[in-house]
């Protein structure tokens, strides 16, 4: 059937939107972009592909559980792209100008890496195959890898205010 293939295809669009990201930001030369974009394109190859694969187990509470991690996850992202909008002072809601301490900047440094990193795991629970455990832990560490990079972007750009706002709060709230 056609609606069989129609993760197939979003998931094509997907890698040509983060293809065009990662040559853009290897232009750039910013690392902790490259990994967010292949984070990203790990996290929704796990999502759409991994369903193709046989789960190690069918289980309707742990499905719904994974469902309900996802939508937790990309809500923390969502929100706090809002938030930088709305009061990072910059252009585009990356290009913060301050140190945003409001939302859940309030209680991590990286709350977008964090609810990407929350939406793996949902993943893991939801569609339980090989393939999706391997893209969506790929995704997880490159989240975290992600994170440690931005914070040395983030001591050059804003340079003694940020270190400490990282001694005050933790890189995703509980390390």
């Amino acid at each position: 059937m056609l609606t069989d293939f129609i993760p197939l295809i979003i998931w094509i669009a997907i890698m040509i939107y983060c293809s065009y990201w990662v040559v853009s930001v290897l232009k750039m030369k910013t690392k902790y972009e490259i990994s967010e974009a292949l984070a990203l394109a790990s996290y929704f190859t796990a999502a759409l592909l991994g369903q193709y694969f046989e789960p190690f187990y069918h289980n309707l509470y742990l499905t719904i559980t994974g469902v309900v991690l996802i939508f937790i996850g990309i809500f923390i992202f969502i929100s706090q792209v809002i938030i930088m909008k709305k009061f990072g002072q910059g252009e585009h809601w990356e290009d913060t100008k301050i140190i945003i301490e409001k939302g859940w900047f309030k209680y991590m440094r990286h709350p977008m890496y964090f609810g990407l990193a929350i939406a793996n795991i949902g993943v893991i629970i939801w569609i339980p195959s090989f393939f999706s455990i391997i893209f969506a832990l790929m995704s997880f560490i490159l989240c975290l890898i992600s994170s440690i990079w931005e914070d040395k972007v983030n001591i050059d750009k804003f340079g003694d205010a940020y270190r400490e706002y990282m001694k005050n709060v933790k890189l995703w709230g509980i390390f």
